[in-house]
């Protein structure tokens, strides 16, 4: 830590993490190694705009049993199958094979 101290905490998409590092870069203030391999890797990886990707928050945090973090963490990284989904729900709540389902459908809406 560069001897910087935590003014707030919250739970960020990558879409919303790409935007805030685009913001504090200036030509006055470059990106630090840090911040440039983290915004490049958010480039690679963002695959909703921010629009769809708050979209799909919300509507996973309706799904009974949802957290925050759990809807975040699938929207940023939109698992294709049931498998996946799993993969993602492991440490997570459990959720029924029905909220499983749920959840790819929703994912399938928002990628159109």
């Amino acid at each position: 830590m560069l001897g910087k101290k935590i003014n707030s905490k919250s739970i960020l998409g990558l879409i919303e993490v790409k935007e805030i590092l685009k913001e504090r870069s200036t030509e006055e203030t470059p990106m630090t190694y840090e911040q440039q391999t983290a915004f490049d890797y958010t480039k690679k990886f963002v695959g909703l705009s921010k629009s769809k990707f708050e979209k799909l928050v919300e509507t996973l945090n309706k799904i009974e049993g949802m957290t925050p973090e759990t809807a975040v963490r699938i929207a940023d990284l939109l698992p294709k199958d049931l498998d996946e989904l799993n993969l993602l729900l492991v440490k997570g709540p459990s959720f029924s094979e029905e909220q499983k389902k749920a959840v790819l459908d929703e994912l399938t809406k928002a990628l159109k």
